[in-house]
């Protein structure tokens, strides 16, 4: 969920700005076996990552505010 420095920097009518945003975009996929894939990127990255939304809907995997279920987020070794 975190932006890539490197993929930061944009320019838009001659003006130049640098600018580390957070998730940016959000797209849900298809219901599938009672369950949908939630997909995210930051404006600054080139990689497309997704969490089944059954994941986040499941309050004790984020208990204490800790993710407990880090290896359910995914990011594409690709880029978009």
């Amino acid at each position: 969920m975190r932006p890539m420095t490197e993929f930061a920097t944009y320019r838009i009518v001659g003006r130049e700005f640098y600018l580390t945003d957070g998730v940016f975009g959000l797209a849900l996929g298809p219901l599938r076996r009672g369950d949908r894939m939630l997909y995210y990127h930051p404006l600054a990255s080139v990689y497309e990552s997704w969490v089944p939304t059954s994941v986040l809907r499941h309050k004790d995997n984020f208990a204490n505010g800790r993710n407990l279920v880090p290896q359910q987020f995914r990011t594409s070794k690709g880029q978009r």
